[in-house]
């Protein structure tokens, strides 16, 4: 199964930035930004900014969990690859959307 494609504009970025801004440190900032907006790798980013893989590997994980909340993905809520018919599919995404509104 495919993982997750972490990827943010620079504007999603900021949104993020903004809501959790007390507990960053420019630091964290800029290693969200590499590898997030302009998307570098694991290990660019491990020897640009002397960090272990664990720690840029949590950064990401944490802003991408604050990116999901800003836009109203409940933290509970999985991320899924799925290969199905196209009208299963459909009716997934369905049930999706009446969930969403249901919060």
């Amino acid at each position: 199964m495919n993982s997750p494609t972490y990827r943010l504009t620079e504007s999603e970025l900021l949104a993020v930035v903004a809501t959790r801004q007390k507990n960053l440190t420019v630091d964290t900032i800029s290693i969200a930004r590499a590898l997030m907006v302009d998307r570098k790798t694991v290990a660019e980013v491990m020897r640009e900014f002397n960090k272990s893989r664990q720690r840029i590997y949590q950064i990401r994980n944490e802003f991408w969990l604050s990116y999901l909340y800003t836009i109203g993905i409940p933290a509970d809520w999985k991320q899924i690859t799925a290969i199905a018919p196209s009208e299963l599919i459909d009716e997934f995404l369905d049930k999706i959307e009446r969930a969403k509104k249901n919060l």
